[in-house]
């Protein structure tokens, strides 16, 4: 099973080829950090006690481990919530604080591009401004004057809000935002989150869904 383990420091793949039947997740977490076993992790976002048996953790292909778990950031009136509708990824949500994000092809497919993973080259850019009410979203196209310097893609990607070509940077108030064969919209405010539920994962990982 391949799973990632996150700490201050970067980012390690892991594959877990075989294990003895008592190999807890912190035993999992000191081999790939090489420090001391924590007490508490985070797996997918949620806590767990590293001296759970991995039988009983539910890991999945892909989990993400993060070795040294802190407390979220409350969320406010000024984010939004920006929902993929089409396209491969389609159903994830991603919530955004003011700020600027790059979007683009990540480094690694199973990581958070819009904040976490280094972005290989800039597709376009989400401005969130906060307002007296909610905030403002704005979508900067690379090559503007307000995209930041970066490499030529090598492939262009069209970007349009609602069939319109996005050719400078413009206000995205409302309306589909169509990035190649991916779609978004996205809410403001942003919607509260809904409790993480999932099947139980087979023996090698994977978790049936519809």
């Amino acid at each position: 099973m391949d799973i990632v383990v996150r700490t201050p420091h970067g980012d390690a793949d892991v594959s877990i080829a075989s294990r003895a039947p008592t190999t807890t997740l912190g035993e999992v977490v000191a081999a790939a950090t090489g420090q001391a076993v924590p007490r508490l992790v985070l797996v997918d976002g949620g806590a767990v006690d590293a001296t759970a048996v991995l039988d009983d953790v539910r890991l999945v292909v892909g989990s993400v481990i993060t070795s040294e778990p802190s407390m979220p950031t409350a969320g406010s009136d000024a984010d939004v919530d920006l929902v993929q509708i089409a396209g491969h990824g389609a159903g994830r949500t991603m919530r955004l604080a003011p700020g600027r994000y790059r979007i683009g092809p990540g480094r690694r497919s199973n990581a958070d591009e819009l904040e976490v993973a280094p972005v290989e080259r800039t597709v376009f850019e989400l401005v969130v401004e906060p307002t007296s009410s909610t905030s403002e979203v704005s979508v900067v196209p690379p090559g503007s004057d307000l995209a930041r310097s970066g490499a030529t893609p090598d492939v262009t990607i069209d970007v349009t809000i609602d069939g319109a070509p996005v050719e400078v940077a413009r206000p995205w108030h409302q309306g589909t935002l169509a990035v190649g064969a991916r779609a978004f919209q996205f809410d403001s405010p942003a919607r509260s989150s809904p409790p993480r539920e999932r099947s139980v994962p087979d023996h090698d990982g994977t978790v049936a869904f519809g």
